[in-house]
């Protein structure tokens, strides 16, 4: 029975000992992870209170309804509005969101390639992370201004404020591109895979949380309360990509940098990976890739911002 209990005792000693020795391999190789975190959470955190600050300034400021009924239409109370007066402050949000649309699309789309680019050849990759972040503060700046001066703006600052400072810092499509080349340059071979595994699922878990949790913050807080909080948590990403950045040291100066972002020849031969395969067979499975991507994402982003 002694020798029983001593082999058990051992056996569960050895368990404890591998489950310490997995954890800390994983705590050791966290670098970027909890950034998704203080990013994504907020981004989706934030976003029903955008949509009804730009829906209620809509009703109360554009349209100039009545108090009773803006506030029908903020609690969804039917009774207290008809259908005209919702489909009238739905135009207007609606309108704004195609050249939002616009504008959050193009310029990702331009900034994407430069800095990605330049990234690789100047081996700096907090610049990816932290700039988005910078355009998230001062969007929720923007925001709490809004609402602090809720009846001298119109709905269109709002929107201006929500869709430029995200656009010209590159949005959450920047941020995953840093992310991703985070990972992919601080772990080995073997395990690069599963790390970016793991972002995807912790981005999937942040989206999924963020949404859950839009509209109970928003009832809950208010527009001030959540954007405060949004506010706060980027901050803290940003300060902890500062902490654990370790950029490589370039040759150029400072200036030479911020010229070498725009060196659009360097950024196009960085196109050259989609021919380098040996065989014709890659060169079509890169194509593939590349259209079925266009083909799925398209429609899903059309999707959502009918929704």
């Amino acid at each position: 029975m002694v020798e029983v209990h001593l082999e058990r005792s051992i056996n569960n000693w050895k368990i404890i000992s591998l489950l310490k020795r997995g954890l800390l391999k994983v705590w050791n190789g966290i670098t970027v992870e909890p950034l998704l975190v203080f990013f994504t959470l907020p981004f989706y955190m934030s976003s029903l209170a955008i949509q009804n600050l730009s829906l209620e300034k809509a009703c109360r400021v554009n349209l100039n309804l009545s108090t009773s009924i803006c506030d029908a239409i903020a609690q969804r109370n039917r009774s207290g509005f008809n259908e005209t007066e919702e489909i009238m402050a739905q135009k207007i949000v609606a309108a704004a969101s195609v050249w939002k649309n616009v504008i959050a699309g193009v310029f990702p789309a331009v900034l994407l390639p430069l800095f990605g680019s330049w990234s690789d050849r100047n081996k700096i990759r907090s610049v990816l992370v932290i700039m988005p972040i910078i355009g998230e503060v001062i969007s929720n700046i923007g925001f709490l201004l809004c609402t602090y001066f809720f009846y001298e703006l119109p709905m269109e600052v709002n929107t201006v404020i929500e869709v430029l400072p995200t656009a010209i810092t590159g949005g959450a499509n920047m941020v995953y591109l840093g992310v991703f080349i985070f990972v992919s340059t601080t772990s080995s071979p073997e395990n690069r895979i599963f790390r970016m595994g793991i972002v995807q699922t912790l981005f999937n878990i942040c989206v999924t949380v963020g949404n859950a949790i839009s509209g109970v913050m928003y009832t809950s807080i208010g527009f001030y309360g959540v954007f405060s909080l949004s506010l706060v948590m980027y901050v803290l990403g940003a300060l902890y990509v500062y902490y654990i950045s370790n950029d490589g040291r370039s040759d150029l100066t400072k200036w030479e940098l911020v010229k070498d972002v725009v060196n659009v020849k360097k950024t196009v031969s960085s196109f050259k990976f989609i021919k380098k395969p040996s065989s014709n067979a890659e060169t079509r499975q890169i194509g593939a890739v590349l259209f079925l991507d266009v083909l799925v994402i398209g429609p899903l982003i059309g999707k959502i911002s009918l929704s």
